[in-house]
């Protein structure tokens, strides 16, 4: 965008060159600069002024000294589609829109990597609390087992229901390893998320979830519809397809 705006701003240019001359009136050293600024306009209109230092210096002969200056000033105007704003401004329009595109693309990633985030998190203490749940129901099977087993040994218990309680303590052995593997497979993913190392420390709150259930669900004060149509006010992508779209028309009004 700064390329393109800067085409409409004052240009500043100069140059300079010397030369030695020999020739039979003598010799002469022959110094030359050059200034000048330039300008383009909205309507396709460029105009420039130009000043040329001459200095010559005469080193032997009959020539003299002398130093000139000539300014020069020129305008130029196209006509018929030249001289319409609409095209000669059009690609400094479009850079601008492509520039507010960008910023709404990267602004909308931040929404939504926040909400990705959260909810990602979220999903860790879920993982997390199944966990934490397997592991109880292990441990209150493993107790049972454990009296089952005291039982059976005083002849107050036949042995099949021993082997049931033995055969449930297993399968909940095995779910306590799925889940607790589900679990530090969702926490490795987050760290990685996060930019973490996966062998970093990483401490959750447990208790975050008990808050959320904890927390009274209340019916929103807006309509459906008024929910439809602030969320696509807010939709940056939908903003931005809109405005293609309209940049489309542009350029074929441009383009004719």
């Amino acid at each position: 965008m700064r390329l393109a705006r800067h085409e409409f701003d004052p240009i500043l240019f100069g140059s300079g060159s010397a030369e030695y001359v020999k020739a039979r009136g003598g010799e002469a050293v022959e110094a030359q600069s050059s200034f000048g600024v330039q300008k383009l306009f909205a309507t396709g209109a460029r105009v420039g002024a130009n000043l040329t230092l001459s200095w010559i210096e005469v080193l032997s002969g009959d020539a003299s000294s002398g130093l000139s200056r000539i300014l020069t000033v020129t305008a130029s105007q196209p006509l018929l589609r030249g001289s319409d704003p609409n095209i000669v401004l059009e690609n400094l329009t479009q850079a601008e829109r492509d520039t507010l595109y960008q910023v709404r693309i990267f602004n909308r990633f931040r929404k939504t990597f926040v909400v990705a985030t959260i909810t990602q998190y979220y999903q860790v203490l879920q993982a997390y609390d199944a966990f934490r749940n397997s592991q109880n129901n292990y441990d209150t099977l493993q107790r049972v087992h454990e009296l089952a087993s005291k039982l059976a040994e005083a002849g107050r218990l036949p042995l099949y229901e021993l082997d049931q309680a033995r055969q449930d303590m297993l399968i909940a052995s095995d779910d306590c390893l799925a889940t607790k593997k589900l679990y530090e497979q969702a926490l490795d993913d987050f760290k990685i998320v996060l930019g973490m190392p996966t062998e970093s420390q990483f401490i959750i709150d447990a208790g975050e979830l008990g808050t959320l259930r904890a927390t009274k669900m209340t019916m929103p004060a807006f309509s459906e519809t008024e929910a439809v149509e602030t969320a696509l006010a807010g939709r940056l992508d939908y903003a931005n397809t809109a405005d293609t779209i309209n940049d489309a028309q542009r350029k074929i009004v441009v383009a004719f």
